[in-house]
Formats: C-alpha cells, sequence, structure tokens
C-alpha cells in the first residue's frame, strides 16, 4: 500500500512529529503555469494559498489569430516569467538553513485544454461549438509553445526530460466525445515527445466515458484528486494495470473530518482496491486529522 501526503504551504512539511519521513526534495509546481505566463497570463503567488490566474489573455476567438508564439530563446525574456523566477528564489530562501531542497527543473504542466482555458476563460466552452478551428489553432499554438518551454528548460538546468505529467482539470469539462477532438489529440503530441518513460496525469473533472482516454495515451500514473465523478470501481474497471492514487478529501476529509471518520475513510478505500491513497493538506488541518491519515498508512502498509 503506498500512500502519499501532500502539503501545499512548507510549515506543515515539517512534519518529524508526525513520525513521517517525507524526503528533502520540495519541487516548485509553478512551472505548471509556464505555457499560460508565455502567453501573458498573470498569475498571482500569494503566501500559502493556490496560484490565481488574473486578467485574461483573450478576449475573443478571433484573438487567437494575433498570438505569438515564443521561441525557445525568447522564453526568459518574457516579462511575466519573472514571476516564476522570483518565486522559485522564494522558494529558496524558505528551504535556506532546512533540510529541505528544492529546484525549478521539475517539469509537470498544463495539459493544453486547460491552458487554453486559462488564457481564453470559461468562453472557451462556447467557442468548441461556434469556434472550433480557431480553438484548434489555439491548442496548437500551446503545444508548439510547450515544446519551446521544454527546450528551454533542458538548456537551462542542463536536463533531458524523458518523464512528464500534465495537470489537466479543466478538460473534464467538456463531453468524452469533445475531449476525443479538443484534449486527446494534443496531449498525445507532448506525451510522445516528452514521455518516454512516464505518464502522470492529475484531472479532477473526469467522468467514466473519459478514461478509455488515458488508455489510448499510456498512462502509467493517474490522479483523480477530488473528483467526486469517479469512484475507485471506475477506475479498476475502465484503467486494468493502471497505478492511480485515490484522494482523502483536502477540506471535506482532512479539514472538516475527525480522526474517526479518516479511518474509516481510508480502511474503506483499501477495501476495495485503491492501489495508492493520497491527500493534500491546507491551512490549518488539525494535527489529529494528519495523526490520523498516518496511523491507517502505517496499519495497512504492508497490504497489497
Amino acid at each position: 500500500m503506498r500512500t502519499v501526503l501532500e502539503s501545499q504551504e512548507l510549515g506543515t512539511l515539517k512534519l518529524n512529529k508526525f513520525n513521517h519521513d517525507i524526503g528533502v526534495y520540495i519541487p516548485d509546481g509553478n512551472t505548471s503555469y509556464w505555457n499560460a505566463v508565455v502567453f501573458g497570463a498573470k498569475i498571482e503567488f500569494d503566501g500559502n494559498n493556490q496560484a490565481a490566474v488574473h486578467e485574461r489573455v483573450l478576449s475573443s476567438a478571433e484573438d487567437v489569430r494575433r498570438l505569438k508564439v515564443p521561441a525557445a530563446n525568447e522564453i526568459p525574456e518574457q516579462p511575466c516569467c519573472k514571476t516564476l523566477f522570483l518565486q522559485y528564489e522564494k522558494m529558496l530562501k524558505l528551504v535556506e538553513g532546512t533540510p529541505f531542497k528544492t529546484s525549478f527543473g521539475n517539469f509537470g504542466f498544463q495539459g493544453p485544454f486547460t491552458t487554453a482555458t486559462i488564457l481564453r476563460g470559461s468562453d472557451i466552452m462556447m467557442d468548441i461549438l461556434t469556434d472550433a478551428e480557431l480553438v484548434k489553432e489555439l491548442l496548437e499554438k500551446i503545444v508548439e509553445a510547450q515544446c519551446n518551454v521544454m527546450s528551454f528548460s533542458e538548456k537551462e538546468f542542463g536536463i533531458h526530460i524523458e518523464s512528464c505529467g500534465m495537470g489537466d482539470d479543466y478538460s473534464g469539462l467538456i463531453s468524452p466525445d469533445s475531449y476525443a477532438e479538443f484534449c486527446y489529440p494534443y496531449m498525445k503530441m507532448l506525451y510522445e515527445e516528452y514521455g518516454v518513460n512516464n505518464r502522470s496525469l492529475h484531472c479532477e473533472t473526469l467522468k467514466r466515458g473519459h478514461l478509455k482516454y488515458l488508455r489510448m495515451l499510456e498512462i502509467d500514473h493517474f490522479d483523480p484528486g477530488v473528483d467526486e465523478d469517479l469512484t475507485i470501481e471506475d477506475i479498476l474497471n475502465e484503467l486494468p494495470g493502471v497505478f492511480f492514487t485515490f484522494n482523502i478529501f483536502t477540506v471535506r476529509d482532512m479539514l472538516n473530518g475527525t480522526p474517526e471518520t479518516i479511518k474509516k475513510l481510508y480502511k474503506q478505500y483499501v477495501l476495495r482496491g485503491a492501489p495508492s491513497i493520497m491527500t493534500e493538506l491546507t491551512v490549518g488541518t488539525p494535527e489529529d486529522n494528519i495523526h490520523a491519515f498516518l496511523e491507517s498508512a502505517r496499519e495497512f502498509e504492508n497490504q497489497r
């Protein structure tokens, strides 16, 4: 039984009091926003909160035509990229003098459709019905830009990317048929280029009908996050042999639950066949609830 415990703030990463070894590596996950940022998206990083997007870049579908894809050597010159570099510098200062380490070279990225939604806003849901070709042009530009970001990253940080993960939380908001047209082909391009060894996907909005595309993409690690539309049984049936995590929810369970409800839920997930159970912590999570999660993990660690 594999258990994952993640945190959204550095303070709660000091988990010695919980007798839980989390290692020393804290990736700077904000690189997932790079592809939106190089097109001019403004991302606000505010302390313990998740990054927030301000000001859509595309006011209309027609604006896609004027969108310029920056070359790899132009990426560090983009003013909006400074936000990400400043965030990395902040992380370096936070871990200074601690056993923890951070890196800017952990390049998971947003899926193309999620990046498109960040740039266009919710109007993209209507665009796929009224301006499908412009949406596809946007997705093609996003894939091109992501490849340029990866090329810059490989050169800047001295890495060769053969494993990649996508965060794609907006993609499940469209139907499985639309997913086949506006998500799958563009994800496939990036996975085939950068997912030679491993391909992971995090998406909190998928329905059972979407999961066949994950099989076609040869995803080997799927995280549904706090997706209330997928059950353990859905994933086991639709993605046989694919490793996945199942989440004890951050707010519903970890923040607002009790040790008893967390232990009960953990045991249920194990008995139903979840190969991995994880949770994310947010500010204010009761320590007793964290203890309960870890106690359950230790109880079941030798099973499966």
